[in-house]
Order: structure tokens, then sequence, then C-alpha cells
């Protein structure tokens, strides 16, 4: 049995009236009858009707009838799909048969939607919101880089996606998950001992060099940084034999580390803005270089 009508004179049923009917039954009658109230109970569907003879008013789904197993998500390229649960009163209803669903944006970082539409014997659209994103501290490949999250916009470069990288160029931004963000670090150690490396341009955002970022690119002659850099880590180009062009953009730069440029090509040139050029020969003094390494406007 899978339906039946109940007038709202009836005021009682025996103890086991329904033991042993199909899940799915749905008893209809008036709402506010004790046939509803018997139904919720005893978690059996109910629907209310119009008239005894027409049995086809359809119960209304809405939004505190739903639920999701989860609202909040790391974005890791991959869908989230939280479990849905949707409840009239205390009976759980079934997809498929009293309502379906469809997940929207919901790989992404930002806001995923569920939007559930009932079946049946039940009517009304709800959609339910959960949030996706893209966690501090996590790594991402993008292009040819690796990034790790380091604020709510900004990322910091770790290393190359593989080791077939010669040119070096950290851009200003990066999406991940449909996210804009800063690139305003390298990493310390981030390309160390790349061997393939023959030249580094640094993005505009890029305020900090980390420590032996560069150290032992032995093949790298040619680094710009750009117009963002406030601070080079020590070791940060050391034992880069074949640097011998390298082009400061940045006015800002306050700290320069020990052994920076220690190594790098005896004969190199360090082109820097005109306005720079003396405080600049003070901040890079006992960096490492060679004495004969020039610095330039």
């Amino acid at each position: 049995m899978k339906k039946i009508i109940i007038p709202e004179d009836v005021t009682k049923f025996g103890k086991y009236t329904f033991v042993g009917c199909n899940e799915d039954l749905t008893i209809y009658g008036k709402t506010g009858s004790y046939a509803e109230t018997y139904a919720k109970e005893n978690n059996i569907k109910f629907s209310s009707t119009g008239s005894i003879s027409n049995p086809i008013e359809k119960r209304t789904i809405f939004s505190n009838h739903v639920s999701l197993s989860q609202t909040s998500y790391a974005y890791d390229k991959k869908a989230k799909k939280p479990t849905v649960t949707v409840k009239d009163g205390t009976v759980v209803l079934k997809e498929g048969t009293d309502y379906t669903f469809t997940y929207n944006n919901n790989i992404n970082a930002g806001t995923a939607k569920v939007t559930i539409m009932g079946k049946g014997n039940y009517k009304g659209t709800v959609t339910k919101k959960f949030t996706i994103t893209v966690k501090k501290g996590t790594s991402h490949k993008v292009g040819s880089y690796q990034y790790q999250v380091t604020g709510t916009s900004t990322v910091s470069v770790t290393g190359a996606k593989n080791n077939k990288v010669t040119k070096i160029k950290v851009p200003k931004t990066v999406k991940i998950g449909g996210k804009t963000f800063k690139v305003t670090a390298i990493a310390s150690n981030a390309f160390q001992n790349n061997k393939k490396i023959v030249s580094v341009e640094i993005g505009d955002n890029v305020k900090a060099i980390g420590t032996a970022a560069f150290e032992v690119c032995t093949k790298l002659s040619k680094a710009t940084l750009g117009k963002g850099v406030t601070e080079i880590g020590g070791n940060a180009f050391k034992n880069c034999k074949k640097l011998g062009n390298i082009t400061i953009k940045s006015v800002k730069l306050k700290k320069v580390g020990k052994n920076a440029l220690k190594g790098v090509k005896s004969t190199a040139k360090i082109k820097v803005p005109a306005k720079k050029l003396s405080a600049y020969k003070k901040l890079y003094k006992n960096k490492g270089q060679n004495k004969k390494v020039r610095f330039l406007k």
C-alpha cells in the first residue's frame, strides 16, 4: 500500500494500524488533522489535500527542511558535493522520489550552490550555499611554477613545476581556483641548484627574494628584479658563476643578506635606478661580490 486517504473526523488509530506497510506509504488528509499528527509521530509521509476525493495538494519544501553535511571546503581542483538531507518534520524524504537536486559552481573558490526541487508529492525549490576557499599554506601548481598561499590574496613561488624550465619569469599575479593572487615573494631555496636556468625576470609585486633562492644556478647569466623588491636574502645568488647582468628596477630595496652575490661573475654589471646608485653601492657593500663588479645607472 502506497496511499491512504484519512477523513478529518478520524481521531484515533490502533497501535499497529500501519505496521508492515510499504515504506513509501503516504497518508493524505487535512492540514492540522489527527492524520497529520499521527503521520509525523510515526515517521510516515503525509500530504494535505483540499478534498478527500482529490488528494493532489502537494507539500512544499522550505529552506529549513534542507540541510547540507558540510558548508565549507578547501579548494583542491575537485568538485565538492555535500550530502543533501531533506526532512518533512521527522520524516526523511527520498531523493528521486520526493525531490531532486543539482550542484552549481562547486569546483573553484567562491560560493557554490545546491538547488533542491520538489518532486512527486512535494513542490518548491530551495537553494543552499556553501563556500570553497583557497586555504593559507596550501600548495598549487599553476603554469610552470609551484606556489604556496601565504595570505588571503598573496602567494610565494616555491619552485619550478619541473626541471626543464630554462627561463624563469615570475608573474605579478596568478589565478588559483578562479581567484587572483598577488605573487609577493620567492621562497627560500626555491630554485636552488637548478642547473638549467639561464635567465630570471621577477614581477613587480614580489617584495622578498628568499635565502638561497637561486644559489648555485650555474648557468644563470641574467637577472631582472622588479619594482617591488624590498629585500634580498642571504646567499640569494651565491655561486651563480655566469651571472654577469643584473638589473634592479626597485627604488624600495632596504636589505641585502650576507653573501647574496658571492661567486657571481667577477665582471658583473649591476644596473640600478639613477637616484639610488650611491645608496645601493653602500647597501651591497661586502655582500660577497668581486671588487670588479660595477654598479651602473
